[in-house]
């Protein structure tokens, strides 16, 4: 992944809503500064969509393997849905996306997805053996 600093990440993520504030120039463009107020319908969002996705990947790889399909499939509500304004509506492309990214995480292929699964294994691994030393 790209780094991204966190001014450019906030406004790619927050992008085309933030697109919005653009009413505040009212006191310039007078009533031609309302139509910026169309950003704030439930408009795709691309780049949130791609961090999103990415997130959800985790997710993914992270559940038992016997519930992968079913986590991609309950993840589809959270983009297409109200929960995340509509995010990005358009379900198949979501699916091969987030599969896409569990695909390339386990082949090796993404690197800072690879990092994030490695802590997680370490830090699940650690619960284990804590929790089989205080039972004995």
């Amino acid at each position: 992944m790209d780094k991204w600093t966190p001014g450019f990440f906030m406004g790619a993520y927050l992008f085309p809503q933030i697109l919005a504030l653009g009413v505040f120039t009212f006191p310039f463009f007078g009533l031609w500064s309302l139509l910026f107020l169309i950003f704030l319908l439930p408009i795709p969002a691309p780049f949130r969509y791609y961090f999103e996705a990415r997130g959800y990947a985790m997710d993914v790889l992270t559940a038992h393997p016997g519930h992968r399909a079913e986590m991609v499939e309950r993840s589809l509500d959270h983009f297409t849905g109200w929960n995340y304004y509509k995010m990005y509506p358009f379900e198949e492309q979501v699916r091969e996306a987030i599969k896409g990214y569990v695909v390339r995480a386990e082949a090796g292929e993404d690197k800072d997805l690879m990092k994030v699964l490695l802590v997680y294994e370490l830090v699940a691994e650690e619960c284990s053996t804590r929790t089989k030393n205080i039972q004995h």
